[in-house]
């Protein structure tokens, strides 16, 4: 990787792109001494990346080297683990929205750069599949099922982002003026989010089991009550005597929608 004067050349985008095409070595160079900043961005960038690590430096080059085999951590096991986190994100977030408590939420917030991480630890590994046969074949994985995964992945990572969303509408709105929130919203808040937790798992569950069964339960009865019952806490909150409560609250049912369609129909929809 040339580092270039160019307007439009990222250093950052250039060594993340590399490691997603899974590259295992990467010599960054310059025609000039490396400036501070330049290797600083390269040092946080590679903290972003799983497995990869500054392992030489010199006055005008920086070697990285990716550490990790491609076949060390399972795709199922990536996978798994960005949903564990991103479910239980969801239900942090809620709780510090209907607890007042911006630590908890600030938390959330940090958890999504792991979310990051593993998502392009998987991208990774998908490319590598892809590419060599043999990882392929190492992996137990066919040609189709890392399609599948791919939009598995994508899907759980932007259901991350819209938690992030969530928090941020908390965090500027909500806390920031002190917002009331009634019991009764507190309660369909986290009614709603429960469903939408179980919703997730059972969208795992399908690509796990093959279940059509299942998939039709999240496809089917999971999405209309779930929906249901938002529509429902809008009314409340329409209703509700805290008139500034509407539009955050509205915002976060926005989400909390977006989140059940793509981390849980669009999964569930892949068997079909």
């Amino acid at each position: 990787i040339k580092i270039k004067d160019d307007e439009g050349f990222d250093l950052s985008r250039e060594i993340i792109a590399a490691y997603l095409f899974g590259y295992d070595l990467m010599e960054i160079k310059s025609k000039q001494n490396i400036l501070p900043d330049q290797r600083e961005e390269v040092k946080k960038t590679t903290q972003q990346l799983i497995g990869m690590e500054i392992v030489e430096e010199s006055s005008k080059t920086i070697i990285l080297q990716c550490l990790i085999s491609p076949i060390a951590l399972t795709l199922e096991k990536t996978i798994d683990r960005i949903f564990l986190i991103v479910s239980q994100m969801l239900k942090d977030a809620i709780l510090s929205i209907i607890t007042d408590d911006i630590k908890l939420a600030n938390n959330v917030v940090d958890r999504d750069e792991e979310v990051n991480r593993l998502y392009f630890l998987c991208v990774r590994q998908l490319r590598s599949s892809i590419q060599d046969a043999n990882i392929a074949r190492l992996s137990k994985i066919t040609p189709v099922e890392c399609l599948d995964y791919r939009v598995i992945a994508k899907a759980i990572e932007n259901a991350g982002d819209h938690i992030v969303e969530m928090i941020k509408t908390f965090q500027n709105s909500i806390y920031k003026n002190q917002i009331k929130i009634s019991t009764e919203i507190k309660n369909r808040l986290s009614e709603v989010t429960e469903m939408i937790f179980n919703m997730m798992n059972k969208a795992k569950r399908v690509m796990t089991d093959h279940s059509m069964k299942l998939a039709s339960e999240v496809i089917g009865n999971d999405k209309g009550e779930i929906k249901s019952k938002v529509n429902e806490l809008r009314s409340i909150v329409e209703k509700s005597e805290f008139s500034e409560l509407s539009q955050p609250i509205d915002t976060i049912l926005d989400l909390l929608i977006k989140i059940s369609d793509i981390a849980g129909v669009d999964i569930a929809d892949l068997i079909f």
